[in-house]
């Protein structure tokens, strides 16, 4: 059967995933994590896309972006990608694959889903046992967002300031800086990986009725899995009376 073309629509958040091969290390030092952000600030120059967050991993990487025209996500995530293997080859003397297989993506809906979707990001590294805190980890947007980056030192605020779009869901948290950071470290507090974060990562779509047949239409393709198994047979109208 043909693989589906990869679900990719303007204007529409998509979360992004990379994992290393076999489970291989990623990120093997600092350097690595910062040419990460370098090369996401250089294709971002280069493709209309907009990074709202993401965390980096030592095996893994999560990325929620928005491109701005057809075919930006992936030309993004492909430049990104070729800098960044070739600098990791480099630098560990290393050859072959460094990520499973193609880059895996999804699209949620936002406002509905963006915000539980960039806590769940922002609070992986506390999940995994990396951190004490979300804000601690200085690879993931959650100090920018939670107003903590000032202990991770002046270049996380240079890379953040440079690198991210705060999105609107976020900005509609408090009517003062203060107010906006404060609900998002409370939101990284009670963050939780949602069920529909596995559909996102098998290439789906999530969202509320509407807006998933509105991106269909779109898309010119399905954006959910298809029930498994044979269609049910139609029960008659009227049952058959039971032999007495």
């Amino acid at each position: 059967m043909a693989r589906m073309p990869r679900l990719e629509i303007p204007g529409q958040v998509h979360w992004v995933g990379l994992r290393g091969n076999n489970a291989q290390t990623v990120f093997a030092c600092e350097q690595d994590y910062a040419d990460a952000l370098a090369f996401a600030r250089a294709a971002q120059a280069a493709h209309p896309v907009e990074v709202l967050g993401f965390c980096l991993l030592p095996t893994a990487m999560h990325w929620l972006l928005r491109p701005q025209q057809p075919g930006a996500l992936s030309l993004w995530v492909q430049q990104w990608a070729r800098r960044f293997v070739r600098s990791i080859n480099r630098r560990h003397g290393r050859t072959g694959t460094l990520f499973e297989g193609r880059f895996r993506s999804g699209i949620l809906q936002a406002p509905s889903h963006l915000l539980p979707c960039l806590w769940a990001l922002d609070a992986e590294p506390v999940r995994l046992g990396l951190a004490a805190q979300a804000a601690d980890w200085p690879y993931s947007s959650a100090a920018w967002y939670a107003g903590q980056g000032a202990a991770l030192g002046a270049d996380y605020g240079q890379q953040m300031a440079a690198l991210l779009r705060t999105p609107e869901e976020i900005w509609q948290l408090g009517n003062t800086p203060f107010e906006r950071e404060a609900q998002y470290a409370q939101g990284l507090q009670q963050a939780y990986t949602p069920a529909w974060m596995a559909a996102l990562q098998a290439g789906w779509a999530v969202g509320d009725a509407d807006f998933l047949a509105q991106l269909q239409a779109d898309a010119g393709r399905r954006v959910q899995a298809a029930a498994r198994g044979r269609p049910r047979k139609a029960q008659a109208l009227i049952q058959p009376k039971k032999a007495v």
